[in-house]
C-alpha cells in the first residue's frame, strides 16, 4: 500500500503550530501579569529608545499679569535596544527517533527548546532592569519591598500605580516559609500576586541575591518584529501564533537523517524609563569591634581581630582601611577566624593608636564607621 500523500508534511505542520501557539499563550500570560499595555510591532533592525527623566518645578508665586516662568523637564537617552531576529535550530537524530519514537523525541526536545527561548527573553529583560538608575537600600526583604514600592510610586506619581518586582528565590525563602501565600509559575518564572503591595512579584535565580528590581507596569513595553502574514512566513513556511511574534517550522534533513525544528522571532520586553526602575540592595546592619593582640612594652602586636555582630562572608583586606594615629602599623593579609571574626595581620608596628575602618560590601551595611585600636611594641 502506498504511503499517504502529505502525511509527513501535515504532521510537521501540526507540530509547528502547536509550538508557536504554546509560546504565544505563555507570552500572553506573562505580559498580562506584567500589566504590559503597549505591545508594539516594529521592523526588525529598529532602534528602541530608553531614557531617564527629571522635572524641576519653578516655585515662583506668579503675580497678576506676570509671565509664568518655565519649569525644567530633562530627558536623557539611555542605552538603545536594537530589535533583532533571534534564530534557533535543533535537531533529533535518527537513532533517537528509533529509541524514543518520532512523536516523543520531537515533542520532548521541542519543550526544551521552548524553555530556552523563554529563558532568553527573561534574561534580556532582567539584564535591562539591572541598568535602572534609581537605587535604595534596606535591611531585610520586607523593608526593601516597602522602599521600592514607595520609590516607584513617587517616580510615576499616579493614583493607580501598579508595582512589579523581581527578586531572587533565596531572598523570599525565609519569608515564604511562614507566610500563607500561593506560588504560581509563568514563562519559566515563579510569581506571587498581591505580595507586599505589589501587583506581581516574580522570582528568578538570574537576579543577584540581595537585589530587588521594581518598576511600574506602565513602564514596561513589548516590541516585536512581525513574523505572520509577511514575505518571511511565506518563504519559509513558518507557522505562527495568533500575534505573529514567533515563526516555527519542522523539517526532515535527509542528508543527515535528522528531524529539525527551526524558530525565528524578534522580541524585546523592556522598561522605557530607566529612572523608573528602582534597584534595592538588601544589606543587614552589622556592627563590629576591633582589638589588637600584644601587651604594652612586652609583646609586639601581630594582628588586629575584627569581631562582627553576625557572620560576614566575602570580606577582603582591600575592604579595610588602616590609618596611623599616635601609633603605626602596616596592613597585611586578612584571614577568617573563629565564629564571626577576621584577623588582619599587621607589621612595622609603633606603639600607640591606629584607626580601623571597614567599608560596606555587597550584602552588608557596616554601621560602625571606624574604631580606634591600641597597638603594642615590645621594648
Amino acid at each position: 500500500m502506498a504511503a499517504e500523500t502529505g502525511l509527513s508534511t501535515t504532521f510537521n505542520k501540526a507540530l509547528s503550530i502547536d509550538f508557536a501557539e504554546q509560546f504565544g499563550q505563555k507570552l500572553k500570560t506573562l505580559t498580562e501579569l506584567l500589566g504590559v499595555q503597549r505591545v508594539i510591532p516594529m521592523p526588525a533592525g529598529s532602534s528602541i529608545k530608553t531614557y531617564t527623566s527629571s522635572v524641576t518645578l519653578d516655585g515662583t508665586v506668579v503675580g497678576k499679569g506676570d509671565v509664568i516662568p518655565l519649569s525644567e523637564v530633562k530627558l536623557a537617552e539611555g542605552t538603545p535596544i536594537t530589535l533583532t531576529w533571534d534564530k534557533k535550530r535543533k535537531a533529533v537524530a535518527m537513532e533517537d527517533i528509533q529509541a524514543y519514537g518520532f512523536d516523543t523525541a520531537l515533542t520532548r526536545t521541542d519543550s526544551k527548546l521552548l524553555s530556552e527561548i523563554q529563558k532568553g527573553v527573561r534574561t534580556k529583560l532582567l539584564a535591562q532592569l539591572a541598568t535602572g538608575t534609581t537605587s535604595t537600600r534596606a535591611e531585610d526583604l520586607q523593608a526593601a519591598m516597602a522602599q521600592n514600592w514607595a520609590a516607584v510610586t513617587a517616580k510615576f506619581d499616579e493614583d493607580d500605580v501598579e508595582v512589579i518586582s523581581f527578586i531572587n528565590p533565596y531572598d523570599a525563602g525565609n519569608y515564604l516559609a511562614s507566610a500563607n501565600v500561593t506560588v504560581q509559575t509563568a514563562f519559566g518564572m515563579t510569581y506571587l500576586e498581591g505580595f507586599m503591595n505589589n501587583k506581581v512579584v516574580f522570582m528568578s535565580a538570574q537576579i543577584p541575591t540581595g537585589t530587588i528590581y521594581s518598576t511600574a507596569a506602565d513602564n514596561l513595553v513589548a516590541a516585536y518584529a512581525t513574523m505572520g502574514g509577511g514575505e518571511i512566513a511565506k518563504s519559509f513556511d513558518f507557522a505562527t501564533d495568533s500575534t505573529g511574534i514567533i515563526g516555527v517550522t519542522h523539517d526532515i534533513n535527509k542528508q543527515r537523517l535528522q528531524a529539525e525544528t527551526i524558530t525565528a522571532y524578534g522580541l524585546e520586553l523592556f522598561a522605557e524609563r530607566l529612572d523608573g526602575v528602582v534597584i534595592c540592595t538588601i544589606q543587614p546592619e552589622v556592627t563590629y569591634a576591633a582589638a589588637a593582640d600584644g601587651a604594652t612594652g612586652a609583646t609586639t602586636s601581630t594582628k588586629i581581630t575584627l569581631t562582627f555582630s553576625e557572620a560576614v562572608a566575602g570580606l577582603k583586606a582591600a575592604d579595610i582601611t588602616l590609618v596611623n594615629g599616635t601609633g603605626k602599623a602596616t596592613k597585611g593579609v586578612l584571614t577568617a577566624g573563629a565564629g564571626n571574626t577576621y584577623d588582619l595581620a599587621i607589621s612595622a608596628v609603633t606603639e600607640g593608636t591606629v584607626v580601623v575602618a571597614v567599608k560596606d560590601i555587597p550584602g552588608y551595611n557596616f554601621t560602625t564607621p571606624s574604631g580606634t585600636v591600641n597597638v603594642f611594641k615590645k621594648e
